[in-house]
């Protein structure tokens, strides 16, 4: 292309330096010769200038070498260490790096985005996740000159999964701080308990006692019931004895929520007192509802499902296998149909008698599951699949705004195992999409998981995977907990529940029960008087603490999903009145929500510079202690990190090259000056 662009611009500036100096003139042959190649080559040049294709420009690039600093900056640590002094530190390893020509980038717990001054550290974090933190790092480097992350921390971790069981990329450094001496302390490790039960109903609360650094010791357990003490005992440690389980039976009433105050008297000597008291709200319900999970055979999904709507004690969970005994509530208000209809199994008159009853149905599909039939009962959901089926593994869509499932809850998903599905196509105008099938890295359009809620009298769901059993099982394996298992079924258990609603305005918490490190989030939805979805009617919102102290916001509805967030709320238990105008005519929800203080942080000192000591060892780093600081700056790794040169290509408009411009116009100006002096125009 290039040579065909030389050759026409040659050939027309030819043309044209032929046509002016043909003619006679004063100048002497050599001259008129000269003059001419001047013409030709300028013509030409400019032509090449104006019609050349882009070129090619390659430019050497120097990226410094990045080292990462991960501060754990919990509250735990700043009971260890002094905070400003603990900065200064920090500060004095950043200057001794970059000395070596390395960049550095610090980042702390509180979000996925680098701390530019390390002053901003606070250390006041209510939780320790290790694991995201340093997965941060990596996802912000990636094909980046990161050489290395250096992880200051005490090593406890109390959220998230242990980062000693992930192979990351990066070498990792870890400066352990804290104190690894066992110290006296008695303390409320954990209390277990139900965050919603039945009215009138009741229900145990276990309270885990644990002794640190004592031998035999004594104390009083006092646990009280709004102002009403129910419970106090004297509790004896002997010798030996390093945790003590204690369980109550405590009876609800008819309010929203149930506030608990749980004693542990602290006893001389103790190195705090912080973790002697905890608090603990219980939601009530109003009424059960009956959930007919309908089986074709046994499964171990089957498990998984009740288990999961065993912990809402609202529900009422009956399990029927096919063929086996008999379907003892006629009218469910739920059924899960697992692997039915099936081809062994005719269920129609199950279906359709429930279907005129207006049941909300969920269809679990397995590798029993007549998917022809499945067809025809649906509204509007096709499967075309000649019998084949595929391995897949599954992503949250990004346009689910049904329910909400937290962040670190989602990010599970990765361990997930793959599930078999139908091989085919998938049809689905009018269904909402829960969770969409990956192939790879590829994520596709069809549904894994989806919702269909237009029949606001009979809801409808379906879950196209034979083996969510494995998704409980890995995250029980990884985490202790199959919570995002649990929440995506009870979740889509409570939506397909709710009854139509003649209601024009809706606003609700998204959880009943927060922790006082959350932001508080509300949901809010508002309708015109043909049940059309609007937007920008202005909500005022008044919280009220139980102690009797208001809070006032206000917020327009932007969207039907989340439109109000607010943090630093005091824990305890509030009531919420959020008023609009809709329609000319003002709406009014109410409700009632729980802020707890659980304080992770303070339930345990005793800092574990094993944990640092294994992430360092895994990832080809070392350990050190804090107070060998300094001496990490001297290790040959940081000595001899190599900056990275790498070429990057770039294309330009030929145009842009001013060098070529200012040649072109000292060839004019040649040719300009040549002809002045010899007396021509």
């Amino acid at each position: 292309m290039h040579i065909i662009v030389i050759l026409f611009s040659v050939l027309i500036g030819t043309l044209y330096a032929f046509f002016l100096y043909s003619i006679p003139n004063q100048w002497s042959g050599k001259l008129n010769k000269l003059l001419f190649v001047l013409r030709t080559v300028t013509v030409a040049s400019i032509l090449w200038f104006l019609l050349a294709p882009d070129i090619k420009i390659n430019k050497k690039v120097k990226e410094n070498a990045i080292v990462a600093l991960a501060i754990d900056n919990s509250s735990s640590l700043k009971k260890i260490a002094q905070e400003s002094k603990l900065i200064e530190n920090i500060k004095m390893l950043s200057e001794d790096l970059k000395n070596k020509q390395i960049d550095i980038k610090i980042y702390d717990l509180t979000s996925e985005i680098k701390i530019e001054k390390i002053d901003s550290l606070k250390f006041n974090f209510p939780k320790t996740n290790l694991f995201n933190l340093i997965s941060n790092i990596e996802n912000d480097h990636i094909e980046q000159n990161l050489k290395s992350i250096i992880l200051i921390s005490d090593g406890i971790i109390n959220d998230g999964q242990s980062p000693v069981y992930q192979d990351f990329n990066s070498q990792i450094y870890t400066i352990g701080l804290g104190d690894t001496l066992v110290r006296k302390d008695l303390s409320i490790s954990q209390v277990n308990y139900n965050k919603l039960v039945n009215k009138n109903s009741k229900f145990p609360i276990k309270v885990t006692l644990k002794k640190t650094g004592f031998g035999a010791v004594k104390s009083i357990l006092t646990i009280k019931k709004g102002d009403l003490i129910i419970e106090k005992k004297e509790i004896s440690f002997g010798l030996t004895e390093k945790q003590k389980d204690i369980t109550i039976i405590s009876e609800s009433n008819e309010e929203p929520f149930l506030s608990y105050k749980i004693d542990f008297e602290p006893v001389m000597g103790e190195i705090t007192k912080i973790n002697n008291t905890k608090n603990i709200y219980i939601e009530t319900a109003q009424s059960e509802k009956n959930i007919l999970i309908f089986a074709l055979s046994p499964h171990p999904d089957l498990k998984v499902l009740k288990d999961a709507l065993s912990q809402n004690k609202e529900y009422k969970v009956e399990t029927y296998i096919q063929g086996i005994g008999e379907i003892q509530n006629k009218q469910p208000d739920l059924v899960i149909y697992h692997q039915i209809p099936s081809s062994d199994f005719n269920a129609n008159h199950y279906i359709l008698n429930f279907k005129k009853l207006n049941t909300p149905f969920w269809f679990i599909i397995g590798n029993q599951s007549n998917i022809a039939q499945t067809n025809a009962i649906l509204d509007g959901f096709k499967i075309m699949t000649n019998g084949q089926t595929d391995k897949v593994q599954v992503e949250f869509s990004k346009d689910f705004d049904k329910f909400l499932i937290p962040q670190n809850l989602t990010a599970r998903l990765v361990d997930f195992p793959p599930v078999i599905v139908p091989f085919g196509e998938y049809n689905h105008p009018i269904w909402d999409v829960v969770l969409y099938q990956k192939v790879g890295s590829f994520v596709t359009n069809k549904p894994l998981w989806a919702i269909n809620t237009q029949n606001k009298n009979q809801s409808t769901a379906i879950t196209i995977a034979d083996g969510i059993w494995q998704w409980s099982m890995i995250e029980k394996s990884t985490y202790d907990n199959d919570e995002l298992t649990q929440s995506l079924i009870l979740k889509t258990t409570q939506l397909l529940l709710a009854t139509k609603d003649k209601k024009k305005f809706r606003f609700a918490p998204i959880n009943q029960n927060f922790d006082i490190s959350d932001k508080i989030a509300f949901e809010s939805e508002s309708k015109n008087e043909v049940d059309e979805w609007i937007t920008g009617n202005e909500i005022d919102i008044l919280l009220t603490h139980k102690n009797g102290k208001k809070y006032n916001f206000n917020c327009i509805n932007s969207n039907n999903g989340v439109v109000f967030e607010t943090a630093g709320l005091p824990e305890g238990i509030y009531n919420f009145k959020a008023t609009s105008i809709i329609n000319k005519k003002e709406e009014i929800s109410n409700g009632t929500f729980s802020i707890s203080n659980i304080d992770i942080e303070n339930t345990n000192y005793l800092a574990d510079f094993n944990l640092l000591k294994n992430i360092a060892q895994k990832n080809n780093g070392l350990f050190y202690h804090y107070s060998n600081l300094k001496n990490i700056t001297n290790e040959k790794f940081f000595e001899n990190t190599q900056n990275k040169v790498y070429i990057e290509e770039s294309f330009s408009p030929t145009i842009q090259l001013k060098w070529i411009m200012f040649a072109i116009i000292l060839l004019l100006f040649t040719e300009w000056a040549a002809r002045k002096y010899l007396g021509s125009i």
